[in-house]
Protein backbone atom coordinates (compact mmCIF):
# COMPACT_ATOMS: atom_id res chain seq x y z
CA UNK A 1 0.00 0.00 0.00
CA UNK A 2 2.90 2.10 1.01
CA UNK A 3 4.62 1.76 -2.73
CA UNK A 4 0.82 2.25 -4.72
CA UNK A 5 0.53 5.82 -2.32
CA UNK A 6 4.30 7.19 -3.28
CA UNK A 7 3.76 5.75 -7.05
CA UNK A 8 0.35 7.91 -7.16
CA UNK A 9 1.70 11.11 -5.78
CA UNK A 10 4.83 10.46 -8.01
CA UNK A 11 2.70 10.31 -10.87
CA UNK A 12 0.50 13.44 -9.62
CA UNK A 13 3.86 15.90 -9.58
CA UNK A 14 4.87 14.45 -12.83
CA UNK A 15 1.39 15.48 -14.54
CA UNK A 16 1.29 18.83 -12.50
CA UNK A 17 4.96 19.32 -14.16
CA UNK A 18 4.08 19.05 -17.72
CA UNK A 19 0.73 21.54 -17.47
CA UNK A 20 3.15 24.18 -16.05
CA UNK A 21 5.66 23.21 -18.72
CA UNK A 22 3.05 23.87 -21.20
CA UNK A 23 1.55 26.91 -19.90
CA UNK A 24 4.84 28.17 -19.76
CA UNK A 25 5.47 27.12 -23.58
CA UNK A 26 2.31 28.70 -25.10
CA UNK A 27 2.89 32.44 -22.85
CA UNK A 28 4.33 35.15 -25.25
CA UNK A 29 6.77 37.65 -23.68
CA UNK A 30 6.26 40.86 -23.45
CA UNK A 31 8.19 43.98 -21.74
CA UNK A 32 7.12 46.86 -20.08
CA UNK A 33 7.76 50.40 -22.00
CA UNK A 34 11.14 51.15 -20.91
CA UNK A 35 12.86 53.45 -18.31
CA UNK A 36 10.88 56.68 -17.37
CA UNK A 37 8.15 55.76 -20.25
CA UNK A 38 5.01 57.28 -19.82
CA UNK A 39 1.63 57.71 -21.49
CA UNK A 40 -1.70 60.12 -21.56
CA UNK A 41 -3.94 60.07 -20.71
CA UNK A 42 -3.11 58.93 -17.10
CA UNK A 43 -5.35 55.77 -15.77
CA UNK A 44 -8.51 57.28 -14.35
CA UNK A 45 -8.73 60.54 -16.53
CA UNK A 46 -12.39 61.88 -17.87
CA UNK A 47 -12.95 62.99 -20.82
CA UNK A 48 -16.26 65.35 -21.89
CA UNK A 49 -18.61 63.25 -24.43
CA UNK A 50 -18.84 64.80 -27.72
CA UNK A 51 -21.32 66.48 -29.66
CA UNK A 52 -22.47 63.68 -31.81
CA UNK A 53 -23.44 63.44 -34.80
CA UNK A 54 -21.42 66.28 -35.76
CA UNK A 55 -18.30 66.06 -33.64
CA UNK A 56 -15.41 68.77 -34.10
CA UNK A 57 -11.47 67.74 -33.93
CA UNK A 58 -11.28 69.72 -30.70
CA UNK A 59 -13.06 67.24 -28.97
CA UNK A 60 -11.53 64.16 -30.28
CA UNK A 61 -9.58 62.26 -27.57
CA UNK A 62 -5.59 63.00 -27.62
CA UNK A 63 -3.25 60.16 -26.92
CA UNK A 64 0.45 60.42 -26.44
CA UNK A 65 3.43 58.28 -25.37
CA UNK A 66 6.37 59.96 -24.33
CA UNK A 67 9.13 57.45 -24.49
CA UNK A 68 12.34 57.25 -22.43
CA UNK A 69 14.91 59.44 -24.41
CA UNK A 70 17.38 56.30 -24.50
CA UNK A 71 14.52 53.85 -25.88
CA UNK A 72 13.95 56.79 -28.59
CA UNK A 73 17.40 56.59 -29.50
CA UNK A 74 16.74 53.09 -30.73
CA UNK A 75 14.94 54.99 -33.81
CA UNK A 76 11.22 53.45 -32.87
CA UNK A 77 9.04 54.00 -35.74
CA UNK A 78 5.11 54.18 -33.94
CA UNK A 79 2.79 52.72 -31.50
CA UNK A 80 0.32 50.90 -31.79
CA UNK A 81 -2.88 52.46 -29.72
CA UNK A 82 -5.99 50.06 -28.75
CA UNK A 83 -9.34 50.91 -26.99
CA UNK A 84 -11.34 48.02 -25.82
CA UNK A 85 -14.37 48.18 -23.49
CA UNK A 86 -12.76 45.74 -21.19
CA UNK A 87 -9.47 44.94 -19.46
CA UNK A 88 -9.26 41.90 -19.97
CA UNK A 89 -5.99 40.99 -22.10
CA UNK A 90 -4.72 38.19 -25.26
CA UNK A 91 -1.99 36.16 -24.23
CA UNK A 92 0.36 38.65 -25.67
CA UNK A 93 -0.37 40.85 -23.03
CA UNK A 94 -2.55 43.00 -25.07
CA UNK A 95 -5.92 44.17 -25.06
CA UNK A 96 -8.24 41.18 -25.76
CA UNK A 97 -8.91 41.29 -29.37
CA UNK A 98 -12.15 40.33 -29.05
CA UNK A 99 -13.72 43.46 -26.56
CA UNK A 100 -11.16 45.92 -29.40
CA UNK A 101 -13.44 48.44 -30.74
CA UNK A 102 -10.80 50.94 -31.60
CA UNK A 103 -7.08 50.97 -32.70
CA UNK A 104 -4.64 53.76 -33.97
CA UNK A 105 -0.92 54.48 -35.40
CA UNK A 106 1.11 56.87 -33.07
CA UNK A 107 3.73 59.13 -35.05
CA UNK A 108 6.24 60.78 -33.75
CA UNK A 109 6.53 64.38 -33.73
CA UNK A 110 9.00 65.75 -36.00
CA UNK A 111 10.67 68.30 -33.27
CA UNK A 112 10.62 65.71 -30.37
CA UNK A 113 10.92 62.54 -31.85
CA UNK A 114 10.28 60.60 -28.42
CA UNK A 115 7.07 62.05 -28.47
CA UNK A 116 4.14 59.82 -30.32
CA UNK A 117 0.93 61.55 -30.92
CA UNK A 118 -2.49 60.46 -32.41
CA UNK A 119 -6.00 61.64 -32.19
CA UNK A 120 -9.10 59.91 -32.27
CA UNK A 121 -11.30 59.84 -35.68
CA UNK A 122 -13.97 61.98 -36.21
CA UNK A 123 -16.04 58.86 -36.85
CA UNK A 124 -15.30 57.41 -33.45
CA UNK A 125 -18.71 57.28 -32.05
CA UNK A 126 -17.44 56.21 -28.07
CA UNK A 127 -15.67 59.38 -27.99
CA UNK A 128 -19.64 60.66 -27.73
CA UNK A 129 -20.58 57.74 -25.89
CA UNK A 130 -20.68 58.19 -21.69
CA UNK A 131 -19.17 55.19 -20.44
CA UNK A 132 -15.44 53.62 -19.11
CA UNK A 133 -13.23 52.08 -21.65
CA UNK A 134 -10.16 51.23 -21.56
CA UNK A 135 -6.31 51.77 -23.91
CA UNK A 136 -3.18 50.77 -23.90
CA UNK A 137 -0.18 51.46 -26.33
CA UNK A 138 2.41 48.79 -27.62
CA UNK A 139 5.03 48.50 -30.39
CA UNK A 140 7.31 45.94 -31.76
CA UNK A 141 11.14 46.32 -31.80
CA UNK A 142 13.43 43.49 -32.98
CA UNK A 143 10.94 40.56 -32.34
CA UNK A 144 10.23 41.99 -28.14
CA UNK A 145 6.75 43.64 -27.85
CA UNK A 146 7.27 46.61 -25.03
CA UNK A 147 3.56 47.53 -24.03
CA UNK A 148 1.87 50.13 -21.49
CA UNK A 149 -0.25 49.45 -18.53
CA UNK A 150 -3.92 49.68 -19.55
CA UNK A 151 -5.52 52.66 -18.94
CA UNK A 152 -9.05 53.54 -17.46
CA UNK A 153 -10.71 56.47 -20.01
CA UNK A 154 -14.48 57.72 -18.47
CA UNK A 155 -16.27 59.22 -21.47
CA UNK A 156 -18.85 62.07 -18.89
CA UNK A 157 -22.04 63.19 -20.01
CA UNK A 158 -22.13 66.77 -22.04
CA UNK A 159 -23.65 69.28 -19.66
CA UNK A 160 -27.52 69.72 -20.48
CA UNK A 161 -28.30 73.08 -22.84
CA UNK A 162 -30.21 75.96 -21.48
CA UNK A 163 -33.95 76.33 -22.06
CA UNK A 164 -34.13 78.79 -24.96
CA UNK A 165 -35.29 81.91 -23.59
CA UNK A 166 -38.63 83.83 -24.78
CA UNK A 167 -38.07 87.39 -25.25
CA UNK A 168 -40.98 90.12 -24.38
CA UNK A 169 -42.20 91.96 -27.21
CA UNK A 170 -41.73 95.16 -27.88
CA UNK A 171 -43.69 97.75 -29.22
CA UNK A 172 -43.47 98.27 -33.23
CA UNK A 173 -41.28 100.54 -34.51
CA UNK A 174 -41.20 102.04 -37.84
CA UNK A 175 -38.13 100.59 -39.61
CA UNK A 176 -35.79 102.91 -40.62
CA UNK A 177 -34.45 103.85 -43.96
CA UNK A 178 -30.52 102.08 -44.53
CA UNK A 179 -28.54 101.87 -47.21
CA UNK A 180 -27.95 98.51 -47.70
CA UNK A 181 -25.28 96.60 -50.09
CA UNK A 182 -24.41 92.82 -51.42
CA UNK A 183 -21.64 91.13 -49.20
CA UNK A 184 -20.34 88.75 -51.99
CA UNK A 185 -19.18 85.76 -50.92
CA UNK A 186 -16.00 84.03 -50.23
CA UNK A 187 -13.91 82.62 -53.42
CA UNK A 188 -13.18 78.90 -53.64
CA UNK A 189 -9.96 78.48 -52.58
CA UNK A 190 -8.00 78.18 -55.45
CA UNK A 191 -5.93 74.78 -56.80
CA UNK A 192 -2.52 75.89 -56.24
CA UNK A 193 -3.35 77.47 -52.80
CA UNK A 194 -4.86 73.90 -51.95
CA UNK A 195 -2.16 71.39 -53.20
CA UNK A 196 0.41 73.32 -51.45
CA UNK A 197 -1.68 72.84 -48.21
CA UNK A 198 -1.97 69.29 -48.98
CA UNK A 199 1.94 68.80 -49.40
CA UNK A 200 2.82 71.19 -46.39
CA UNK A 201 0.44 69.21 -43.99
CA UNK A 202 1.66 65.52 -45.42
CA UNK A 203 5.02 66.38 -44.68
CA UNK A 204 4.76 67.69 -41.42
CA UNK A 205 2.54 64.73 -40.25
CA UNK A 206 4.20 61.99 -42.04
CA UNK A 207 7.63 63.28 -41.44
CA UNK A 208 8.72 61.84 -45.19
CA UNK A 209 8.41 63.71 -48.03
CA UNK A 210 5.85 62.27 -50.79
CA UNK A 211 6.11 60.54 -53.28
CA UNK A 212 4.02 60.25 -56.58
CA UNK A 213 1.40 62.19 -54.73
CA UNK A 214 -1.62 62.66 -56.89
CA UNK A 215 -4.35 65.30 -55.21
CA UNK A 216 -8.24 64.68 -56.69
CA UNK A 217 -8.73 67.75 -54.83
CA UNK A 218 -12.68 69.77 -54.88
CA UNK A 219 -12.67 73.21 -53.37
CA UNK A 220 -16.06 74.22 -51.49
CA UNK A 221 -18.60 76.82 -54.05
CA UNK A 222 -19.04 78.29 -50.30
CA UNK A 223 -15.59 79.08 -50.40
CA UNK A 224 -12.70 78.55 -47.34
CA UNK A 225 -12.83 74.97 -47.14
CA UNK A 226 -11.69 72.17 -49.96
CA UNK A 227 -11.89 67.84 -49.88
CA UNK A 228 -9.10 65.85 -51.17
CA UNK A 229 -8.57 62.54 -51.52
CA UNK A 230 -4.51 61.87 -52.03
CA UNK A 231 -2.62 58.89 -52.34
CA UNK A 232 1.19 58.62 -52.19
CA UNK A 233 4.01 56.80 -50.91
CA UNK A 234 7.55 57.44 -48.88
CA UNK A 235 10.78 55.40 -48.71
CA UNK A 236 8.81 52.74 -46.63
CA UNK A 237 5.03 53.36 -46.76
CA UNK A 238 1.94 53.98 -49.02
CA UNK A 239 -0.70 56.05 -47.87
CA UNK A 240 -4.49 56.84 -49.33
CA UNK A 241 -7.10 58.49 -47.97
CA UNK A 242 -9.76 61.49 -47.13
CA UNK A 243 -7.84 65.20 -46.22
CA UNK A 244 -10.29 67.64 -45.85
CA UNK A 245 -8.73 71.86 -45.43
CA UNK A 246 -10.60 74.43 -43.67
CA UNK A 247 -8.27 77.93 -44.06
CA UNK A 248 -9.27 80.59 -41.46
CA UNK A 249 -7.95 84.14 -41.23
CA UNK A 250 -4.53 83.06 -39.26
CA UNK A 251 -4.40 79.50 -39.29
CA UNK A 252 -5.52 76.11 -41.85
CA UNK A 253 -7.10 73.11 -40.49
CA UNK A 254 -5.89 69.87 -42.56
CA UNK A 255 -7.15 66.64 -41.03
CA UNK A 256 -6.67 62.99 -43.08
CA UNK A 257 -8.54 59.48 -42.25
CA UNK A 258 -6.95 56.72 -44.07
CA UNK A 259 -4.72 54.03 -44.53
CA UNK A 260 -1.23 53.25 -44.32
CA UNK A 261 0.49 49.79 -45.60
CA UNK A 262 4.07 49.00 -45.38
CA UNK A 263 5.10 48.62 -49.38
CA UNK A 264 6.46 45.15 -48.99
CA UNK A 265 3.36 43.79 -48.11
CA UNK A 266 0.66 46.21 -48.89
CA UNK A 267 -2.26 43.30 -49.08
CA UNK A 268 -1.83 41.87 -45.21
CA UNK A 269 0.47 45.24 -43.36
CA UNK A 270 -2.97 47.91 -44.38
CA UNK A 271 -3.29 50.31 -40.68
CA UNK A 272 -6.25 52.75 -40.24
CA UNK A 273 -4.54 56.52 -39.29
CA UNK A 274 -5.66 59.57 -38.78
CA UNK A 275 -3.99 63.32 -38.12
CA UNK A 276 -4.69 66.96 -38.16
CA UNK A 277 -2.63 69.31 -38.68
CA UNK A 278 -2.42 73.25 -38.10
CA UNK A 279 -0.83 75.55 -41.06
CA UNK A 280 0.21 79.11 -40.32
CA UNK A 281 -2.48 80.41 -43.67
CA UNK A 282 0.19 82.79 -44.57
CA UNK A 283 3.22 81.18 -44.24
CA UNK A 284 5.13 79.41 -47.46
CA UNK A 285 6.83 76.78 -45.23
Amino acid sequence: MQVMRVTSIFVALLLAAAVLGACSAGAIAQEPLPGDSRVVPADGASWRAASWPDPTVFEMVDFAIYLDEYAADEEVDDFDVEVSTSPALDPDGTLADADRIDAYVALPLATHPEIFTVKTNLTAEWVATPGTYYWQAHYDEDGELYVSDVHRLTITPRPAADPPTVPAPTPALPAPVVATSLVPAPAPLPARTVRTWVRRAIDRATHRTPSGLVYRCRSSSAGGAATCRPSWHDARFAYRGTLRISAGRATTQVAFTGTRAARSCRRRCVRGIQWSISLATGSRR
